[in-house]
């Protein structure tokens, strides 16, 4: 019997992370799968940087030019295309060719957090113009596009919590209620039942590290970082002693993905760094350090103490908005390390786990749909496989 052909089309390189992510596995199992770059079409800077090679023999095709996409979509016939874009052109000519095809579209928003909400004000934006102004007019850009091809609507618009929002109107879309990618983490370790042991004889403290001061987005973006390093890696250090001295706890660093041992061990020396997953250090620590960071979605599912922590200077930040959603959505209120550092952080550290919040936190950002015991890509292929039958 001959598979439904299937497109799952990105604008950025594919890698050997994505392909877990994005349940490729489970995908190319159920359909004939081909993995669909446009970076070049998009991002050419990024094409040039890493271009998109095939992994694991998944067909990969990396689109060259909007000839090349129209002749390549004409020729193959996708049965249904699952998109990872943004609004922009090469979407819309996606959808043109979908509608004229009647292909199933399909859209997916997977990572919501406490932020995602936020607008600017007017005096932030002027701002931004003035000291960025490549940045602004990449944000004119996007805003522009919104208005030319934001009126594309998927057949199928799958959520990975309540809070969740669609790139696209979803008047004549099905919502489909599934989970987020930390959830499914989450659910593949603790329904498999394989059993680990933890690195650490001893109680240990996690602290999800965001690379502040050194994550390559800033440049990319061409966003101020928040902290001057040299201000922030001695209090945090300063801090860390604290908690270990008041809670008996030694601190352990989950590093950021885009950080290299090195410079970890340079700028934590008075914490350990492990190489283990954060899911797993999270799953066994005691509680959790964090500024607002999406692995605290590991924190709310193991029902772990958050105390959420900040700087005179990331107060001062343009991430105190996204700090402040995040204390918002934990019913937590972040502590203050320049302060705190050199009082009993007994005093400070707000251990306790609030339920409510939690649950809700969990609805609305991690499942729409706890309940379902099903794979997070199984509930995609089975709706897109239903909407091809149908």
């Amino acid at each position: 019997m001959t598979r439904p052909k299937v497109f799952f089309v990105v604008e950025n390189p594919f890698s050997e992370r994505d392909w877990k992510r994005f349940g490729i596995e489970i995908l190319r199992h159920r359909f004939d799968l081909t993995v669909l770059d446009v970076t070049e079409l998009v991002h050419p800077r990024w094409w040039k940087r890493q271009k998109s090679v095939g992994i694991n023999d998944l067909p990969t095709h990396a689109v060259h030019s909007m000839s090349d996409l129209c002749s390549f979509l004409n020729s193959s016939s996708p049965d249904a295309i699952i998109m990872n874009l943004g609004v922009h052109r090469v979407r819309h000519q996606f959808y043109k060719y979908a509608q004229r095809q009647s292909a199933i579209t399909a859209e997916f928003q997977f990572g919501a957090i406490p932020g995602d909400e936020l607008n600017f004000s007017l005096r932030s934006k002027f701002k931004l113009v003035l000291s960025k102004p490549t940045v602004a007019v990449r944000g004119m850009r996007a805003r522009i596009n919104r208005l030319r091809y934001g009126r594309d609507h998927p057949t199928l618009f799958f959520r990975g919590g309540k809070a969740a929002v669609s790139r696209s109107p979803l008047s004549k879309t099905r919502v489909v209620d599934a989970h987020s990618l930390d959830y499914e983490t989450f659910h593949e370790i603790n329904m498999v039942g394989v059993s680990r042991q933890s690195r650490f004889d001893t109680p240990y403290v996690v602290y999800i590290d965001q690379n502040l001061g050194y994550h390559p987005d800033y440049q990319q973006s061409g966003t101020k970082s928040p902290i001057t390093p040299n201000c922030f890696y001695p209090a945090i250090n300063e801090f860390f002693a604290e908690v270990t001295r008041q809670t008996g706890f030694d601190v352990v660093v989950a590093p950021h993905p885009r950080s290299t041992c090195t410079q970890n061990e340079r700028l934590f020396w008075n914490a350990k760094i492990s190489s283990d997953p954060t899911v797993e250090l999270i799953a066994d620590c005691e509680f959790v350090l964090a500024h607002y960071s999406t692995a605290i979605s590991f924190a709310v599912l193991y029902s772990k103490p958050i105390v959420q922590i900040t700087t005179t200077e990331l107060l001062d930040s343009w991430e105190n908005k996204f700090i402040a959603a995040y204390s918002n959505a934990l019913g937590k209120s972040p502590l203050n390390i320049d302060d705190s550092v050199g009082y009993p952080s007994t005093r400070s550290l707000d251990l306790s786990v609030y339920p409510d919040f939690y649950a809700q936190y969990l609805l609305s950002f991690l499942s729409s749909s706890p309940n379902d015991h099903r794979r997070l890509w199984e509930i995609v292929a089975d709706e897109i496989e239903a909407g091809i039958k149908s």
